[in-house]
């Protein structure tokens, strides 16, 4: 008699804790939010990540709450007020499922990379490690058409790339990957919860939380109870009938749980092997980062593969946005590479001579800190203060950034965003980044005055 995970090698249980507590536990994360569970220790996340535990786990509900990410400077914001806001839906996982999902995605990765390794691995470049970052991605993209000098950029962007992903296509490429006829229980589970999957909103359950339980939410007991009592209803990938009965929606994964990203990459691994194929065969660049596509070819093969992408994306029952999709021709003007309109790839801004932050990263990063400014000050109401806190403030937006240690609450520690722009403008040369940034300071000072101007008038 044989156990296993499904993955290829078999272990009865008792061996198959020792293998993991005696190798690399690098799917272990010590997660600190807040959920209807509780943190647990290494010990007891090998515990329940074994095939037999995984089968009859009873996954918990996703906790749901939106992100919202300024897409429109001022100007546009006020010819188009609707369109400020890019929502993004984002779906936690419980500690205990978020560790199942941790593992599983660490073992189906290595097989995937196999895959990947051999027909495409430079050409996917999201939720991979491979040693570097946008910024070095973003450089070999322009550099490659410094060195093609004339041809034309085709970057695309998916339409509501996770919530469309049809549940039978990454089913059967989850199973492909294993190399086997169908999914073991234990993955069918974690594939199962990743579909017929339940949430609950965060701006619901955060009242109903009491404020000296600071390790969760609500106990799992609690949550069920306010659920069959009626006070708490949750909401699910599909719609319930008037009998109680749920239809099933056949589309859609929760974006923000530890496995989604590889699952995202596994889906898409057929249109990346022909997208690579057929760039290969014309002599052109093909880079995918999650649900943003880049292709450079000649001028003459725009218009195939703009056709080949929108067919590949339909089969997969994915759209491109037309919205979103910029092309960028270039070419040699008196010896100097011209790019028009400038190529915005992955942050960045490229019109052939320099390479520039995008306006709307920049803006992001205010918008961040002007928050962050808005906290401090309701905190000092609340404290009776004369003046806001500033070390928060200036270790992570401004260059004092070391004015906060890196330890458990501060995981980010001596990096910010400054040190990203200066990172980028030292892979770049690029002194036009720099400039970009010089007057964050004095700007960052003006708004924590006017914070302080506020409190003193109150």
């Amino acid at each position: 008699m044989c156990w296993g995970s499904g993955i290829g090698v078999h272990f009865p249980p008792a061996l198959f804790i020792a293998i993991m507590t005696d190798s690399e536990v690098s799917w272990y994360r010590n997660r600190s939010f807040l959920h209807f569970d509780s943190p647990i220790s290494l010990e007891n996340a090998q515990a329940i990540v074994t095939p037999e535990s995984v089968r009859s786990h009873s996954f918990l509900p996703f906790i749901y709450f939106e992100k919202k990410i300024c897409r429109k400077q001022r100007k546009e914001a006020k010819e188009n007020p609707q369109d400020k806001w890019k929502v993004r839906p984002i779906m936690y996982a419980s500690h205990r499922d978020s560790h199942i999902y941790s593992f599983y995605a660490s073992e189906i990765q290595k097989l995937y990379e196999e895959q990947v390794g051999y027909y495409c691995s430079e050409n996917i470049v999201a939720y991979r490690r491979l040693g570097k970052t946008n910024i070095h991605f973003a450089k070999d993209v322009f550099e490659y058409i410094k060195e093609r000098r004339v041809g034309v950029a085709i970057a695309k962007d998916v339409k509501k790339f996770f919530g469309n992903l049809r549940h039978d296509i990454l089913k059967w490429q989850w199973q492909s990957l294993l190399n086997l006829p169908s999914l073991p229980d234990d993955h069918y589970r974690v594939f199962k919860s990743l579909t017929r999957f339940s949430f609950i909103r965060k701006d619901e359950i955060l009242p109903l939380r009491e404020p000296s339980d600071y390790g969760r939410i609500l106990s799992i007991q609690e949550m069920r109870s306010l659920i069959r009592s009626g006070d708490l209803v949750p909401e699910f990938n599909g719609e319930r009938s008037a009998n109680g009965e749920i239809k099933w929606k056949t589309f859609g994964i929760p974006q923000g749980a530890p496995i989604c990203a590889l699952l995202s990459n596994i889906y898409m691994l057929d249109f990346d092997m022909l997208l690579t194929r057929k760039a290969n065969e014309k002599n052109a660049l093909y880079r995918r980062y999650c649900d943003d596509i880049l292709l450079v070819c000649a001028e003459n093969d725009c218009n195939f593969f703009k056709s080949l992408i929108r067919q590949s994306l339909n089969r997969l029952g994915l759209c491109d946005n037309p919205q979103k999709e910029i092309i960028s021709r270039f070419s040699q003007e008196n010896g100097v590479t011209v790019v028009s309109p400038p190529l915005q790839y992955l942050g960045f801004e490229y019109d052939g001579t320099k390479v520039t932050l995008r306006s709307k990263t920049i803006a992001q990063h205010k918008i961040k800190a002007i928050r962050c400014i808005r906290q401090e000050l309701k905190f000092a109401k609340q404290q009776g203060l004369s003046r806001i806190r500033r070390k928060r403030i200036f270790s992570w937006f401004s260059h004092l950034r070391n004015m906060i240690p890196k330890d458990k609450d501060n995981q980010r520690g001596q990096r910010n965003f400054q040190t990203y722009v200066n990172h980028a403008a030292k892979i770049f040369g690029s002194e036009a980044i720099r400039r970009q940034m010089r007057k964050h300071w004095a700007w960052l000072c003006k708004q924590i005055n006017k914070a302080d101007d506020e409190l003193t008038q109150n």
